[in-house]
């Protein structure tokens, strides 16, 4: 997945299973990152996106 953002903030990703269980937490400092869900088996994920004025959840649908 891609995330772009407008400002210079860092953003914390976090990514969630079904469950609500946090599988995986980074901190990015660019504005046009990519993170790879290779690891992941197919099915249904959150990406919560953070930084100081706001924050985001998206339902993402992983299938290879």
């Amino acid at each position: 997945i891609t995330i772009m953002w407008d400002n210079d903030n860092s953003v914390v990703v976090k990514i969630y299973n079904v469950l609500g269980e946090e599988l995986s937490s980074r901190i990015i400092t660019r504005k046009n990152n990519t993170i790879c869900l290779d690891d992941f088996p197919n099915g249904l994920y959150y990406i919560e996106t953070q930084n100081s004025d706001s924050s985001f959840l998206n339902k993402v649908i992983l299938a290879k």
